[in-house]
């Protein structure tokens, strides 16, 4: 007989929370700063760093006894972090107390508008969705290199107006906080519209309009309070999403706080990687070491701001009238489909996927230059200027500080960026929904902790953080060097590590919501029925939990692939690309570049030149928002077509049930 999945007890979320935390003091605690390996011993075949189990204990021994004495210590740089902690802490306060204030105060009002034009779609309500479409659909690096291009283009105009670096109010923080609000905005106005949507068919409320009442009266007495715990059950998740963000925006717009703070104690400049050249002075030498002490005291510090921001959301909640439960007699909202098998999102997706994919069939026929060649001096009238050259007709977005035409490189990216995502799209979906099968459908309990640990310690980290705290420890970073004429490159086996990375992260995410779609579908009154007439776990997986779970893992594919490309979109900011190289330049110095064009590549190539020459960031980035864009409408797309068909899909499985009785056993 399938069982009930278990209430989660308190020790459940205990043990979570102690994996989680063991996780990540692994992580912090595992030796990184490498040895002075010299070049002979890298040609014998030693390993560049070995690991040392003493040095571990070590760290491990420190890293306990700062966080049991609250001695932070120093930084490396012999910088009290008592006393730094409070100039990175305030800055970032401030930012996430704007950032939040604007979530809430346009969330909520645009979450009960849709919710009220719900069923009478209105010009008002599809602009109000287009604006939340667009906003899910646009990664925020993309809005802050246009800004930055913008704020380019009227500088040469006579105008000066900054926004990368800007220590004034309204352009150095106002911005900033604004963009960072606009993920947890839109995700707080959706749940706050699906609560609206199903209060306003209930009983109590038809009742209400019945006895004269007005419509703002039944919102401000009715509907509105039922959506409190909506509100309330939202906070962590939307508190979670503005804390992600914060991470990239004081990174991109040249921020001091938490964010920035915790990049530059992992070891990054913004200029160079992490690591230096192993043929450089010394070897395996770091730029800016991992600072172990920085780093935890940081992350600490953004743990407690977390809390207190949590904190203070519940005190408002309880004085504006939460009661910790919800309406008595709310519903879930189902969604009202046309009965449509297409969708017109996914005709306008799928032709923007087909022009990408057509761009990098026949980038060979559109007359555009090849991505190495090298526009190195430009002459007019009595004047010379040398690259980076920014947009113009000959080179419509620009060149990189090379001379290499931006465009060019971006079409000639498409293919290995499209494959690589794909890949690590179909090994994490693959994992995730192997472990969901065999935790919900066969009802395993050690595979149930795991999908449950596995979920909690990837929603919990940031993912661009778990993925550098990962690929950066220097047993990882290293795997795969090679030493070849003139460059020292990558093998296969880097790129293996770097997707495997990434599957790990994104398929606790994926095994945990296919884990709640069987577990939701098991509640339904055909799945008692099968287990009342005796079938096995495998005949009701074969015949009730195959379809949901295959239209819930192409969804969550979809959304995958999105997630994952601007995972690696990011990790480019950081120099952690999928296939690195060290290039042989003049008098004998070493560059760091890639050999591969994909867009994570272009990122870490010309990332160091963006304050300079802001147009060279924003070409990589318009086409990972064109592919986000694509995607996102796919994804709508194909939800309305599997919901559409959904009602159909459970009458079909009563009918089968009927003529079911003992099957499999």
């Amino acid at each position: 007989m399938m069982r009930e999945p278990a209430n989660k007890s308190p020790w459940d979320v205990v043990w979570r929370g102690v994996i989680t935390v063991s996780v990540l003091v692994f992580l912090f605690a595992y030796p990184r700063t490498p040895p002075r390996t010299t070049i002979e011993r890298w040609s014998s075949g030693f390993p560049l760093h070995p690991f040392r189990w003493s040095t571990f204990f070590a760290n491990l021994s420190d890293l306990g006894y700062r966080i049991v004495t609250l001695t932070p210590g120093n930084t490396l740089s012999g910088q009290s972090i008592r006393t730094l902690l409070p100039s990175h802490l305030w800055p970032s306060v401030t930012l996430l107390s704007i950032a939040l204030g604007f979530a809430m105060v346009l969330g909520v009002p645009k979450g009960v508008y849709d919710g009220i034009r719900n069923p009478a779609p209105t010009t008002g309500s599809t602009l109000s969705g287009l604006i939340e479409w667009i906003v899910n659909s646009i990664p925020d690096f993309f809005l802050i290199f246009a800004l930055e291009l913008f704020g380019f283009f009227l500088l040469r105009k006579g105008i000066h107006v900054y926004f990368v670096g800007s220590k004034t109010f309204w352009s150095g923080t106002m911005v900033p906080a604004f963009i960072l609000s606009l993920s947890p905005m839109m995700y707080l106005a959706r749940a706050v519209k699906v609560s609206v949507a199903a209060e306003l068919g209930q009983p109590y409320v038809q009742t209400a309009y019945s006895k004269g009442l007005s419509k703002r009266l039944v919102l401000r007495h009715h509907i509105l309070p039922n959506c409190l715990p909506t509100i309330a059950r939202s906070m962590a998740p939307m508190l979670g999403v503005l804390f992600s963000g914060l991470v990239l925006v004081e990174y991109l717009f040249d921020r001091t706080g938490i964010g920035s703070g915790l990049f530059f104690a992992m070891g990054h400049d913004g200029v160079s990687p992490i690591y230096g050249t192993p043929l450089g002075n010394p070897p395996l030498a770091q730029g800016h070491p991992f600072d172990v002490n920085w780093c935890v005291s940081l992350m600490i510090a953004a743990v407690i701001v977390f809390a207190v921001f949590w904190v203070g959301l519940r005190f408002i909640l309880l004085v504006l009238g939460y009661k910790g439960i919800a309406g008595t007699y709310a519903s879930k909202l189902e969604e009202n489909p046309s009965g449509r098998r297409w969708s017109l999102q996914l005709v306008v997706g799928t032709l923007m996927v087909t022009i990408l994919i057509g761009l990098a069939l026949l980038k060979r026929h559109l007359g555009i230059p090849t991505p190495n060649h090298m526009d190195v001096l430009h002459f007019q009238g009595n004047s010379m200027s040398t690259p980076p050259f920014p947009p113009s007709v000959r080179h419509w977005l620009g060149t990189d500080a090379s001379g290499r035409d931006l465009l060019s490189r971006c079409i000639y990216g498409i293919a290995p960026t499209l494959s690589y995502v794909l890949i690590t799209d179909l090994v994490a979906v693959g994992a995730g929904a192997m472990l969901a099968v065999l935790s919900a459908s066969f009802n395993l309990r050690c595979m149930r902790f795991i999908v449950d640990t596995w979920n909690s310690v990837t929603s919990v980290i940031p993912g661009i953080i778990f993925a550098l705290l990962i690929l950066e420890i220097p047993a990882v970073y290293w795997a795969g060097v090679q030493l070849g004429p003139g460059h020292i490159v990558w093998g296969p086996i880097h790129q293996i590590i770097f997707v495997a990375v990434l599957s790990i992260i994104e398929g606790g995410r994926v095994a945990g919501q296919l884990q709640g779609t069987l577990d939701t579908e098991h509640k339904r009154s055909y799945m008692e029925a099968a287990m009342v007439s005796g079938n096995s776990n495998w005949t009701r997986f074969l015949l009730y939990d195959l379809r949901p779970l295959r239209d819930s893992a192409v969804e969550q594919s979809i959304v995958t692939f999105t997630r994952i490309l601007l995972i690696i979109a990011t990790l480019g900011f950081f120099e952690d690309v999928l296939q690195p190289d060290w290039l042989k330049v003049n008098f004998g110095n070493w560059e760091f570049t890639g050999t591969s064009l994909d867009w994570g590549s272009l990122f870490a190539q010309n990332a160091r030149d963006f304050l300079t020459a802001p147009w060279v960031m924003f070409p990589p980035s318009l086409f990972v928002a064109w592919t986000a864009i694509a995607v996102n409408l796919i994804h709508i797309g194909v939800h309305r077509i599997l919901n559409t068909s959904q009602r159909s899909k459970v009458q079909f499985r009563i009918r089968r049930l009927r003529g079911v009785t003992r099957i499999g056993e």
